[in-house]
């Protein structure tokens, strides 16, 4: 057991480990800081996050607005941290995200315009994943995506990451 704690602690993945006399281990990573995931959009989004769902058994509309909402607070606070700690340490946050906006998908009535509007989260949060992923890497898979990203980027009724916000007040206008 211990030689393989070694080898976790040595492969830098870890930073630290503590293990309790019934072989119990913590794991702290050296890429999270402290201030990690600490912006103001992430805070509001957790926060709305929570809202929706304290609403969600009583005011299932009221909870899923707040969902919504919550979403492009993350993606906000995503693309802050992107620029912060650096695109490929950023992936797990959009892989997340989409996994979380897919079940806020699930839940939205069929035919609506935040069902259109949650599924174009859905697709700017996949592309925006998957550009991230394959950045870097050489194979043709990645060449093919990241060569599909930028051509639909410059789609213009293509969904972008960064006009999600925009896209939301359009539909909160309407």
């Amino acid at each position: 057991m211990e030689e393989r704690v070694n080898n976790l602690l040595k492969s830098g993945y870890f930073k630290d480990c503590n293990i309790d006399e019934k072989g119990f281990g913590t794991f702290t990573s050296p890429n999270k800081s402290t201030q990690s995931l600490s912006n103001d959009f992430l805070i509001k989004a957790r926060t709305l996050k929570r809202e929706g769902d304290m609403e969600n058994k009583d005011n299932k509309p009221e909870a899923i607005e707040n969902y919504i909402q919550s979403i492009i607070f993350y993606i906000k606070g995503y693309r802050e941290e992107e620029m912060r700690i650096g695109k490929s340490q950023s992936v797990g946050y959009y892989k997340s995200l989409y996994k979380y906006t897919r079940d806020i998908y699930k839940m939205v009535k069929n035919g609506t315009d935040q069902k259109i509007f949650v599924h174009k989260i859905l697709v700017a949060v996949k592309f925006h994943h998957l550009s991230l992923e394959t950045k870097g890497n050489e194979t043709e898979m990645s060449k093919n995506i990241n060569e599909l990203y930028n051509l639909c980027q410059e789609l213009e009724n293509f969904p972008k990451i960064d006009n999600i916000e925009d896209l939301y007040q359009n539909l909160s206008n309407n």
